[in-house]
């Protein structure tokens, strides 16, 4: 099973929640990949790879506009995943969402 995870930041409880779920799937045959818009600490990074999982950079729509944003995730999206986990509440998780159903997911 793949996962996508999405956080638009680092250093708080979420990214230390993703990296506990990580550490807890080794050799379970669950991959986490991550989606954030910020830089994650070397053992973040450790933790996703022992899972076979991936961190994409995404690109902030608010600093890089709503296409550039859109065109990214959507290749994020493309390399196919059976679950996307968006740690983004309200209003602006619907891009997350509408981009995710789009994709079939």
């Amino acid at each position: 099973m793949r996962v996508l995870h999405i956080m638009s930041g680092f250093g708080g409880g979420i990214s230390m929640f993703i990296q506990n779920q990580a550490q807890g799937m080794v050799g379970q045959g669950i991959s986490f990949d991550v989606a954030t818009y910020d830089e994650v600490s070397q053992e973040f990074q450790a933790a996703i790879r022992r899972v076979d999982g991936q961190i994409h950079t995404m690109y902030n729509p608010k600093k890089s506009g709503w296409k550039k944003f859109i065109r990214e995730f959507e290749k994020v999206l493309a390399t196919g995943y059976d679950v996307v986990h968006c740690h983004i509440g309200g209003y602006r998780a619907i891009p997350y969402y509408l981009l995710a159903k789009k994709a079939g997911i």
